[in-house]
């Protein structure tokens, strides 16, 4: 019996509900060893009657008599006309967005472009016309998207034809199941929203305009792609393709963080490889049978990446960023097209409106695609429909590897009108957008643009607000040719209109490094008020500093408010820098400075220990007297002792006249003195006992008064009595001497510092030594010391008037010590300080790191503390490109200014206590992160990259006298309310 061969056809992928005409546009999958009829688009495991007709896929090339080869590489063309291409092809290697054309003869012609390549089948995109036509089109010719709050909006370029009426299909990707296309809606507008997505799910969206022609499809998702860093926290589950953390969808998982790494657990699905060195700046990612691909964790260092493997057959890409505390810092990038192949994002380079109503715009595409077999880069060009609505459109494209200029001949406006680009790649991309940038539209360059400015100008005070904006943004983009008209409007006496011109004209020169820096302008423009008021700059220090952090450490440093009231009130007006209007704001808020009560004689000269066990046997106490007598005995005591007993006084003081509240402080300080006694006679070791000690007193009101109290104590150290010693001039060699003596014997000297430079000779060592009691050390005039300093344990050390310059190493080191620096200037390449379970005061003092040759982020820290370590400054100002503060456990901060341009002023390790009086931090990361407890009153946090406040439960704020964020007086800190207040007394 004959066994009849089986007979199997499939239709292409769907036919399109309501679409008028015959379909020209479909997707179709070749299996391999079955047949395409080109005439009927019909695959079956036959091979059609004319041979002509026929296309095969042996899984790796397209056999067919009839091809034509165009260009590889190309993606999405708008036209394809009739006869395009080399001669007849067959058997060459079919790649992902090879584009071909078929020739039938009297039964038409038609076009293919490869859209995928799998394990067994390939898909292509196919339309086919009639013996007449000559010319396929495709409309719209791109496609963007964006996640909105309602799920995902298309848009496209406008149609040429009246009526145009868009067809909308879309299907859903998920766990490597491609679904059905489905119509999704129809549009008259060049836009829609699909409002029914959900989150998590990826779409592939295709849209045809009626009536035939090709269409052009996008991939998106409603939670929007993530390309760039995402914090996470231990034991976070994170969305690798919106990047949302906790979420419902968990494709990778920060199991732990160290300071060399993380690792990371692989979600459901999900499989990870370890991608080698030399492959780390590669655009293309291993496929995935490629060996070292599975479901196995990774630990994550710094300097490597790992390709992820997505259910949906999607690549990723993971590298890791900073560690900070209990947070990782992940860079993710998906390639939602399908491929393997992740772009880097090009470059827009400028762009100018032109006379007649168009914008060109100049943009370049980084190297590095040679040998993935794609042809050259596309670059596109995309407009937004509306300044800064972030509703964009396709506008043109173009072939490059290099530098392109793409034209925009009809905006359809005239005014200012923003411009990004985008790459693809073959089939590859888009990749993330460039930063946009703004081009007037219509620019002459002349009278126009002139006029333009002038209307402007005079918008910009109109109480409607739409009609300011419009104004604020033409200004914006003409730039520099409009500063003369805005200096005459800083002054304004309408509001609206002074305080747009104040931030136009700080904004000035910021894209262009070409221009004068923004700072060039505030003298300018606070001379010309000052001018107008009659003031005198020297009522101010710093009133006229180009340099914003100085204009504002000199308003809180202000002694006298009422005699520098105008000068405080023009910043606080006109200053274009926010922060510093707010901190001239605060000044003129803060109540006058109140110095704390001096040191109490105690009458019976008792020590301490006497004092803890006289208490032990008294029934009743007047907190005062004991207040007196704590006080006096803890004079000579090591720092943290005298913190302790200078909060039990300070506690003992605000219960005075309540009598409840009296026994509960007496009650604490018999505590913390049964605590000092144990500890005093050996019995408890330092860690426990201060671990104890510390938080006996809680009142946050009373532990920043103790801070205080110390702190004017450490501030004004007595100068040693004795003789003092004088160094030559310039002898670095019996500088070092003396030092060394000191360190040897233990016992201090006071070493005067002729002016002159201290640095050893070229081959010796670099380094000086001290320890003992009481070392220090005073500069005459300008001294200049170019060595490190190695401060010895117990040592009680003090630098006066010295500019410390090491050539290399770290500035000071310390051990179980206490430094004071006074009216010094610390400048290191490395760190400045390292302190290890020891007290560091500045007084007067400048300390900076100088930014990296290199020109890269981060640097060493300015200042770190180890162990048990606090840090007390006074008017002291700390700038560096990495955090200012690192890991003490105390920090007082009275008058300064703490500058990070990379990553916190201050960061603690959850433990940190700070007090924070009339200060400014500053961090590219975070202002102050890791704080745990403590209290600010009068300060000013600002922060570029994330929140200006890292909260702990038992951080206290003056709301009255704080302010952080995006608007004057505001406070804010990522995921932790900031509603604690402090009662003021």
């Amino acid at each position: 019996m004959m066994l009849l061969a089986p007979l199997l056809c499939l239709t292409l992928l769907g036919p399109q509900p309501g679409m008028e005409g015959p379909r020209t546009w479909e997707d179709v999958e070749l299996p391999v060893g079955f047949y395409l009829d080109l005439g009927t688009g019909t695959v079956s495991n036959l091979a059609p009657v004319e041979a002509v007709q026929a296309l095969t896929w042996d899984g790796e090339s397209l056999l067919g008599p009839a091809l034509l080869s165009l260009i590889p590489g190309a993606s999405e063309r708008d036209r394809i006309e009739r006869g395009e291409g080399g001669a007849p092809q067959p058997g060459v290697m079919t790649l992902v967005g090879s584009e071909w054309c078929y020739e039938l003869g009297e039964l038409g012609w038609g076009y293919l472009r490869v859209l995928a390549v799998g394990a067994g089948r390939i898909t292509m995109e196919r339309a086919h016309l009639s013996g007449e036509e000559l010319l396929l089109s495709r409309e719209p010719a791109g496609l963007s998207w964006r996640a909105r709050p309602e799920g995902v909006e298309l848009s496209w370029g406008r149609s040429d034809r009246e009526s145009a009426r868009w067809i909308i299909e879309r299907r859903a990707l998920r766990a490597e199941r491609v679904g059905a296309w489905e119509a999704a809606g129809t549009s008259t507008e060049p836009w829609w929203t699909d409002a029914e997505v959900e989150p998590d799910v990826l779409m592939e969206y295709r849209v045809v305009l009626e009536g035939g022609g090709m269409g052009s499809r996008t991939r998106a998702i409603a939670g929007g792609v993530v390309d760039g860093p995402v914090e996470v926290g231990q034991g976070d589950g994170v969305n690798v393709l919106t990047g949302e953390v906790g979420g419902a969808r968990v494709d990778i998982q920060l199991e732990y963080i160290n300071p060399k790494g993380v690792q990371i657990g692989p979600g459901e699905g999900v499989l990870i490889r370890a991608l080698v060195a030399n492959g780390r700046d590669a655009w293309e990612l291993p496929p995935k049978d490629t060996p070292g691909y599975g479901p196995q964790r990774f630990f994550l260092s710094e300097g490597r990446d790992l390709a992820l493997y997505l259910p949906e057959g999607l690549y990723a890409r993971l590298s890791l960023g900073e560690i900070k505390e209990e947070k990782a810092q992940l860079k993710l990038s998906a390639a939602i097209d399908g491929g393997r192949v992740l772009l880097p994002t090009p470059m827009t380079l400028g762009g100018e409106g032109l006379p007649e109503g168009g914008a060109s715009v100049k943009a370049s595409v980084p190297g590095g695609f040679l040998g993935l077999g794609l042809g050259e880069p596309i670059l596109s060009l995309e407009r937004e429909q509306g300044y800064d609505s972030e509703e964009w459109v396709f506008v043109t494209e173009d072939t490059t590897g290099g530098e392109a200029l793409l034209i925009d001949p009809n905006p359809g406006i005239t005014g200012p009108c923003r411009y990004r680009t985008r790459l693809r790649l073959g089939p590859h991309g888009p990749s993330a957008p460039s930063v946009p940038i703004s081009v007037l539209v219509g620019d002459d360059g002349g009278e126009q643009t002139e006029a333009w400015i002038r209307e402007a100008i005079t918008e910009l005070g109109q109480p409607d607000y739409a009609r300011r904006q419009r104004a604020r943004e033409l200004l914006a983009v003409v730039g520099e040719r409009a500063r003369p008209q805005l200096l005459e409007v800083v002054s304004s006496e309408n509001p609206e209109q002074a305080a747009a011109a104040r931030e136009l004209l700080s904004g000035l020169g910021n894209e262009d490094a070409v221009s004068a820096p923004a700072e060039a302008l505030v003298p300018e423009l606070l001379l010309k008020r000052a001018n107008e008021l009659g003031l005198d700059e020297t009522a101010l220090p710093g009133f006229l500093d180009p340099d914003p952090l100085v204009r504002a450490f000199g308003a809180f440093k202000v002694r006298d408010v009422e005699q520098a009231r105008a000068h405080l009130e023009v910043l606080a007006e006109v200053d274009p820098e926010g922060f510093v209007r707010d901190v001239a704001s605060i000044a003129l808020l803060l109540p006058p400075r109140v110095e704390s009560p001096g040191v109490r004689a105690h009458s019976e000269g008792l020590e301490l220990i006497e004092v803890a066990r006289e208490l032990e046997l008294m029934s009743a106490l007047d907190p005062i007297q004991l207040a007196d007598s704590l006080q006096g005995a803890v004079s000579e005591a090591e720092v943290w002792t005298r913190l302790l007993v200078l909060q039990v006084v300070s506690d003992l003081e605000a219960s005075f006249g309540d009598l409840v509240r009296e026994e509960e402080a007496i009650a604490r300080a018999r505590l913390v003195l049964a605590l000092l006694e144990d500890r005093l006679e050996g019995r408890e070791a330092p860690g426990s006992f201060l671990a104890a000690a510390l938080d006996v007193v809680r009142d946050p009101m009373v532990r920043q008064v103790a801070a205080r109290r110390l702190g004017e104590r450490l501030f004004q150290e007595p100068r040693s009595l004795q003789e003092p010693l004088r160094v030559e001039p310039g002898d670095f060699d019996e500088l070092a001497s003396i030092l060394d003596e000191c360190r040897r014997s233990g016992v201090g000297e006071t070493i005067l510092v002729p002016a002159g430079v201290y640095e050893a000779e070229s081959g010796s060592l670099s380094t000086l030594r001290t320890g003992g009691e009481g070392v220090h050390l005073i500069g005459e005039g300008e001294v200049f010391i170019h060595a490190s300093f190695i401060i010895d344990e117990g040592a009680k050390v003090t630098l006066e008037n010295l500019k410390l310059k090491p050539r290399s190493g770290v500035g000071v080191t310390i051990l179980g010590g206490e430094l004071l620096l006074k009216d010094c200037e610390l400048s290191s390449s490395s760190m400045g300080v390292q302190a290890t379970d020891s007290v560091v005061t500045l007084s007067s003092c400048v300390l900076g790191s100088p930014a990296s040759s290199k020109g890269g982020r981060g640097g060493p820290i300015l200042m770190r503390f180890v162990g048990v370590s606090a840090l007390f400054a006074r008017e002291s100002e700390l700038r560096t490109t990495a955090s200012c503060l690192q890991g003490p456990r105390m920090v007082y901060l009275d008058t300064c200014a703490l500058s990070s341009r990379d990553r916190s002023a201050v960061e603690g390790q959850g433990r940190l206590e700070v007090f924070c009086e009339r200060s400014i931090l500053r961090g590219g990361y975070a202002a102050l992160v890791g704080a745990g407890s403590g209290v600010l009153d009068g300060v000013v946090l600002e922060s570029v990259g994330h929140a200006a406040l890292r909260l702990g439960e038992n951080l206290h704020i003056c709301r009255e006298h704080t302010s952080g964020g995006d608007e004057p007086g505001e406070l804010w800190s990522k995921g932790v309310s900031t509603d604690s207040t402090l009662e003021r007394r």
